[in-house]
């Protein structure tokens, strides 16, 4: 006959122990935190996003960081093709958004027929985009709200700047804590027709800046300017006119 063993066996728990994990935020993630949500507070309304400057850094882009083209990323955009850095949100075409530096109006923020902005990403903080309901303040604009506010100065600032295919730029800041003032400008500059003894009919700038003036601990002044042209050649040498 068959025998039949019965085995209790019973089996103590012991979770294993795991190394520790530090979470370590990224270096100025928490001051754009705190501006995210200060900017919730102020308007309430959900349809709208801050964007830094260390975020359009991480973005993908094609040459160099675009402070227009690092929105196309976020919901209610739509985006055309790689070359077009317009903004078109929920329908609305680029003419039809408002664009804003330091609260000033800026027009024609495009170069290239659309394919690069106007702003040097070295000398932007960061920007406000509203793409849906926005406060009364702007009017009514058909399209979206682009705010975009320029950096201050800091006496231990370095010099950035970079040197892509599309051109070179270049931003300075300094401070003056004794008189109370800050500065910033900032300029980039197209090299292809310089490189390539005019031979590409095509070039632009941008220069920007501001001051800023602190007269006592609760009163401030802010001057910020900017500039921007476009040169686009067209001719014809008579001597390579061929007549038939």
């Amino acid at each position: 006959a068959a025998t039949v063993v019965r085995l209790d066996i019973e089996l103590e728990p012991l979770p294993p122990e795991l190394p520790p994990v530090d979470v370590v935020g990224a270096r100025g993630a928490a001051s754009e935190a705190a501006r995210t949500r200060d900017l919730f507070d102020a308007t309430v309304l959900p349809a709208v996003t801050t964007v830094s400057r260390r975020e359009m850094r991480l973005l993908p882009t094609i040459v160099e960081p675009d402070v227009l083209r690092a929105l196309q990323s976020l919901p209610g955009g739509v985006v055309l093709n790689d070359f077009d850095a317009q903004l078109y949100v929920r329908g609305g075409a680029p003419d039809q958004n408002q664009i804003f530096l330091d609260g000033a109006r800026v027009f024609g923020a495009y170069h290239m027929f659309g394919m690069s902005g106007v702003f040097n990403a070295d000398a932007v903080e960061n920007v406000d985009f509203f793409r849906g309901g926005r406060p009364s303040r702007y009017g009514g604009s058909l399209g979206a709200i682009v705010e975009v506010e320029q950096r201050d100065g800091d006496a231990d600032a370095r010099a950035e700047g970079g040197l892509s295919m599309l051109g070179a730029r270049v931003m300075l800041r300094g401070a003056s804590e004794s008189r109370g003032t800050r500065w910033m400008v900032a300029g980039r500059r197209t090299h292809a027709d310089v490189a390539m003894d005019d031979g590409i009919p095509y070039a632009f700038h941008d220069v920007q800046g501001r001051l800023r003036l602190l007269a006592d601990s609760s009163n401030e002044v802010t001057l910020s300017a900017f500039t921007s042209g476009d040169r686009f050649r067209v001719g014809f040498d008579e001597t390579k006119v061929v007549r038939s």
